[in-house]
């Protein structure tokens, strides 16, 4: 079974930790994980951003990180990024040229390195530094949507549209089992209240219907270290291994049945009981279960079900 994280650019950054938190549930619980969209940004933001040129850096901050509201450091870096173009696209520059622009360009690197150290500590905190260090592109990895321009060193056959993220179809053909890990951030209000409907009532078997059911609750992931991750997916990695080896079946039964019901039916049978034994083995783990003991009343619930496609549009 394999997961599929995208982290939506705008739900981001309303609340980044959702997005950590869903890439944790699945390293933990699938074979194999993948995200998609800015949380790459957020992982790989300190080994990455130096890399860059100065214009490059300060067009990034420009404009994934700085806010709207900001509008004094938005028209500098405009500005800078004018002023830049023409200096390095002249042919022959002053030494009078030359000053004025370090200095120009030194004052905005302040700026920039200031703006920098903010959003690697907003990283660090929300739980996304110490992930790329599980991303070993064997059990985790990345993919880039082409209608995005988030940067995460990926291979070109890497790249991929929307509308086949949205039809589960990937780069590699032979992948058929992965499921969507998506958080209420991307739902609209009226979606949440009446266009989810329980797994096991009967409204579930109407195909215009997503359906769900209420899984298991976990807590905060984020404080976790890269090497008690690694010890909780080993710990799962056997006591874990019905409930992917039935949630894989009940994906490529969603996605290729031509009875759509087939998919509900095979939820219920299948699937629950499954995740009714994985309940047991989450409260046996320690490791988890300390995460209670440092945020007592942070919770975070799982569902499981099959949604339209109309309800992500």
């Amino acid at each position: 079974m394999r997961s599929i994280v995208h982290s939506i650019e705008k739900a981001t950054y309303v609340s980044p930790i959702y997005f950590s938190q869903s890439i944790r549930v699945g390293y933990i619980f699938s074979d194999t994980i993948a995200s998609i969209g800015i949380a790459g940004s957020f992982i790989f933001h300190t080994l990455d951003v130096k890399k860059y040129t100065i214009p490059q850096r300060v067009a990034f901050m420009r404009k994934h990180y700085l806010s709207q509201f900001d509008l004094p450091s938005v028209e500098h870096c405009d500005e800078y990024l004018k002023y830049a173009k023409d200096y390095y696209n002249a042919k022959h520059r002053t030494t009078q040229h030359v000053k004025a622009f370090k200095t120009f360009e030194n004052n905005v690197i302040k700026v920039l390195n200031i703006n920098e150290a903010k959003e690697d500590l907003q990283a660090n905190k929300f739980g996304f530094q110490n992930l790329k260090y599980l991303a070993d592109a064997i059990i985790f990895g990345f993919y880039d949507l082409i209608e995005e321009d988030f940067y995460t060193k990926t291979n070109k056959s890497s790249y991929f549209h929307i509308d086949e993220l949205l039809k589960l179809n990937f780069p590699e053909k032979d992948v058929k089992d992965s499921i969507l890990i998506l958080n209420d951030l991307i739902f609209h209000p009226e979606i949440k209240v009446s266009n989810l409907v329980p797994a096991e009532s009967d409204e579930a078997t109407d195909i215009t219907n997503s359906y769900i059911y209420p899984a298991f609750e976990l807590p905060d992931l984020s404080f976790l270290s890269t090497i008690e991750m690694k010890a909780i997916r080993l710990y799962f990695k056997e006591s874990g291994k019905q409930f992917r080896s039935a949630s894989e079946a009940w994906a490529i039964t969603c996605k290729y049945k031509c009875n759509k019901i087939d998919g509900n039916t095979e939820f219920i049978k299948n699937v629950i009981p499954e995740i009714n034994k994985l309940k047991i083995e989450i409260q046996n783990n320690t490791l988890l279960q300390s995460g209670y003991k440092f945020q007592k009343d942070i919770k975070y619930y799982v569902f499981m079900g099959e949604i339209t496609r109309k309800h992500l549009l």
